[in-house]
């Protein structure tokens, strides 16, 4: 008998090393069951027990993209060529994967023109497009455009799902951060059938311009790296303020080479919206700590955020360099929550009369001077 005991002994050995082995090689993370019975049975010298315990199994939830019926699509380059999706599809590269809606108009180059662009923020902001530490985890659930969610469950690790959908009832969306991800609501990109077929686009054929505004798009992938970045809220001032910047210098420095973006660059309006008031050395400190919010009215003012943001970031880039941002994110992700925002700015910068010396720049640059803005 004292064989059997030890034959058991190693025998149940062997199979907590199997288990561990086998756990120790999944490759997702697992998600937890129910807990199960099992039973486990004990072989002693004099006599036979049966114990009853109750232990926790774990089973893998499937990667999304290994188990859609979506297709994936590859574009061949030509701007003068367009792909009409019938279907959700999606298209993986080395930074991003999209996630294509039905009824788009895609044209040959797009992905070419995304990767130019991120590349490019990432030179510019002086941060990479994921941070090193980036967690992976699902996509950004979808359901609020789509109705259902044809990509639950996808993880793409830290690349950056772009989400491309239609706006079927005209309902005024436009381009958003969501979550560590982005969404793509372009007139432009809609199907001509599909946008013939709804009567308030129908009716107003302007409102779809004849080129891709790939600013927009470049607005909204320099917020979302910058967000990536950051561990806590950061201003919209700054947030999109470096989108409207960088938004600009970005199709500046690849028109050249790109025939789609040097379309933006000729057409594209660039103009100042509306403030509250002109900035100056005294308030451009309690304007940036307000974040243009209106406490009577309840909500801030988007379109001042934007302007007064662009030229803050611009100044900061000429004052402080392009190490700024590095700067800026490492003391949000130290001291930003619940910390103070304008402490944050001038421990980036190393300069505690920053918000001074912009008011004074702006002066001198006839910058956010006129409260009507500049058209």
């Amino acid at each position: 008998m004292k064989n059997v005991k030890k034959a058991t002994t190693l025998l149940l050995a062997s199979l907590m090393a199997g288990s561990a082995l086998l756990s120790a090689c999944s490759n997702n993370t697992p998600a937890t069951t129910p807990s199960e019975e099992t039973t486990t049975t004990t072989t002693t010298e004099a006599t036979t027990t049966v114990e009853t315990t109750t232990e926790t199994t774990e089973t893998t939830i499937p990667n999304g993209r290994d188990t859609t019926p979506y297709k994936a699509l590859v574009l061949d380059g030509d701007k003068d060529h367009h792909f009409l999706t019938t279907d959700y599809c999606f298209i993986e590269s080395e930074k991003y994967v999209l996630f294509l809606d039905k009824d788009l108009d895609i044209p040959g180059d797009f992905t070419a023109n995304l990767d130019a662009i991120i590349n490019e923020i990432e030179t510019e902001l002086g941060l990479p497009y994921a941070p090193a530490d980036f967690e992976d985890r699902p996509v950004s659930n979808t359901t609020a455009y789509y109705g259902i969610n044809p990509w639950e469950n996808w993880r793409i690790g830290n690349k950056i799902g772009i989400f491309v959908a239609v706006d079927r009832e005209d309902s005024g969306y436009g381009n958003s951060v969501y979550n560590s991800d982005i969404v793509i609501h372009q007139y432009e990109l809609i199907t001509k059938d599909f946008w013939n077929s709804v009567p308030s686009y129908k009716k107003a054929p302007d409102r779809r311009p004849s080129y891709v505004c790939y600013h927009f798009i470049a607005d909204t992938l320099a917020q979302c790296i910058l967000q990536r970045h950051c561990k806590y809220e950061i201003p919209a001032i700054m947030s999109k303020g470096v989108g409207q910047y960088l938004s600009r210098t970005v199709i500046n420095a690849l028109a050249a080479d790109h025939p789609s973006l040097s379309i933006v660059k000729k057409k594209r309006y660039l103009y100042d919206a509306p403030i509250p008031q002109v900035v100056t050395a005294k308030n451009a400190e309690s304007i940036f700590a307000s974040d243009y919010y209106d406490k009577k009215a309840g909500y801030a003012n988007p379109n001042a955020q934007q302007v007064y943001g662009r030229y803050f970031v611009q100044f900061l880039f000429s004052q402080y360099g392009k190490e700024f941002f590095k700067e800026y994110v490492s003391t949000v992700n130290n001291y930003g929550d619940g910390g103070n925002q304008v402490g944050i700015v001038t421990a980036s910068c190393g300069d505690k009369d920053v918000f001074k010396k912009f008011g004074t720049w702006c002066k001198k640059h006839k910058a956010l001077q006129k409260k009507g803005g500049v058209w």
